[in-house]
């Protein structure tokens, strides 16, 4: 699978495979501004640095910081980060990139890490990404300009909803494409 991240498209053998985001927020556009998305996307490559390289060469950042103290507290094996997916409901077909995959309390734990305001659209999200990931548990890591987080579990009865929501999502997403 081919990733253009100038365009957020992913692609194989020349056929363009719709993303989470696109298939979850068709028509609406983004719901985050310009200066939070760039905020949103340095952060996220900085997390996803300091995940495969926990030391002390990162660039100190708020947002950066908040993650590292959550990783010294929580201590996450890392299975997989910043990993592309590509996955199918029925037979439609959908890409994305899940930020973290780790053990935490001896449980396959599906992490989003966010630099914004709580949502209950990234249920579907975590959803998505879980049909491939297969974990035990999701969570949404909120990091904070002030150096602090806030976990937010995502039980499996949630998970289960957030799947729900995904699939009827792809379904509208395919029926209205057609």
């Amino acid at each position: 699978m081919d990733y253009n991240d100038e365009r957020h498209e992913y692609s194989e053998g020349g056929v363009i495979i719709p993303s989470v985001t696109q298939i979850l927020y068709p028509s609406s556009g983004p719901w985050f501004t310009k200066g939070s998305s760039d905020r949103g996307h340095r952060a996220h490559e900085l997390c996803a640095e300091y995940a495969r390289d926990p030391s002390d060469k990162y660039l100190e950042e708020p947002y950066v910081d908040a993650f590292v103290l959550w990783c010294s507290a929580r201590k996450p094996q890392w299975r997989a980060v910043e990993e592309m997916i590509a996955g199918k409901v029925d037979s439609f077909r959908f890409a994305g990139r899940f930020d973290g995959l780790a053990i935490i309390d001896g449980l396959l734990t599906l992490i989003d890490w966010k630099t914004g305001v709580k949502s209950k659209k990234f249920r579907a999200q975590l959803g998505a990404y879980a049909l491939v990931a297969k974990p035990a548990r999701a969570m949404v890591l909120y990091l904070r300009d002030d150096q602090t987080y806030e976990e937010v579990m995502i039980p499996p009865s949630e998970l289960v909803l957030g799947i729900q929501e995904f699939r009827a999502a792809i379904r509208t997403y395919y029926a209205q494409a057609n």
